[in-house]
């Protein structure tokens, strides 16, 4: 029977590994692992998932160990639901048939050609528009909300640079049915935006509440939020603006897969930024005529 694993870091998006029935996981930090956790708790080759023909999992040579639903344990049957540590990483197995596996990876590729989609039409949405000048905060309210729907969450905000700080160019929250460009303040969280800012990074959240960065931020508490993405829009010169999209059901984990859907509308929103701002600086220089030239 095929199985599900997830590991929950630290920080960071949670990643996750479908293993076929007779297939085998090896679990580490090395670039060779199937499951690759790029943590420092965790050893090169922490442990070995494995069928023979039932699940078992095996610890390999590291230091920090592993423990199975809170017990050390060197080798062990895993018959059901269960809870692997390693080290400071939390990693769940699941069991399951040959159906959900398939469901698993039929939905990848439906969401991986839906984010093409959306992409190729917000593009030509863009090109129709006039290129820079089509930066329209109809078409930034477009990409907040693809960004919502890929990453499954319920609220966003797109916000750009204001001098010091931060305007709201685009904001939908579908439980309060307030879409549109500009219809209130930024009531995420702004640890999130500044971290993912400071780093140029995407900063993932899967427990905001038991995150200690987050758990008592005002904003978090007030809106309920679990779950949270923040991406930096990266120009030439600097974070240029940022994406944010919280929800407020802990529900499945942000993973890797998920952040990487988002990341991608936030680098093309990032380059027609970046391109609008340039041509607006064109415009403000000043124009020399040909009969200058021939004056000076």
């Amino acid at each position: 029977m095929p199985a599900r694993i997830v590991a929950h870091l630290p920080e960071g998006p949670a990643v996750e590994s479908w293993v076929a029935d007779g297939d085998s996981c090896l679990v580490g930090r090395a670039a060779h692992c199937t499951l690759v956790l790029r943590h420092p708790s965790v050893s090169r080759e922490h442990l070995l998932i494995e069928s023979q023909p039932t699940w078992r999992v095996a610890n390999r040579s590291n230091k920090n160990g592993t423990q199975l639903d809170g017990r050390p344990v060197d080798s062990a049957p895993l018959t059901s639901h269960h809870w692997l540590q390693l080290g400071d990483v939390t990693c769940e197995f699941q069991p399951c048939g040959q159906s959900g596996l398939d469901a698993a990876r039929a939905s990848q590729r439906q969401r991986q050609q839906h984010s093409t989609a959306i992409g190729e039409e917000l593009a030509a949405r863009f090109d129709k528009a006039g290129g820079v000048e089509g930066v329209s905060p109809d078409l930034l309210d477009a990409t907040l909300q693809a960004v919502i729907q890929l990453a499954e969450c319920e609220r966003g905000f797109l916000l750009l640079r204001d001098g010091d700080g931060w305007r709201v160019a685009a904001q939908h929250d579908a439980p309060a049915g307030n879409p549109g460009p500009g219809l209130q303040e930024f009531s995420g969280s702004h640890t999130a935006i500044r971290l993912a800012c400071e780093r140029g990074e995407p900063v993932v959240i899967n427990d905001a509440r038991g995150d200690p960065r987050t758990r008592r931020q005002a904003s978090v508490l007030e809106a309920g939020i679990r779950s949270l993405l923040a991406l930096p829009l990266q120009g030439p010169s600097g974070v240029v603006a940022a994406l944010y999209v919280d929800r407020r059901e802990l529900g499945h984990p942000l993973t890797e897969f998920d952040v990487g859907l988002a990341a991608a509308f936030a680098e093309r929103a990032a380059v027609w930024l970046a391109a609008r701002d340039a041509m607006s600086l064109l415009k403000q220089l000043p124009r020399w005529e040909s009969g200058d030239a021939e004056a000076a």
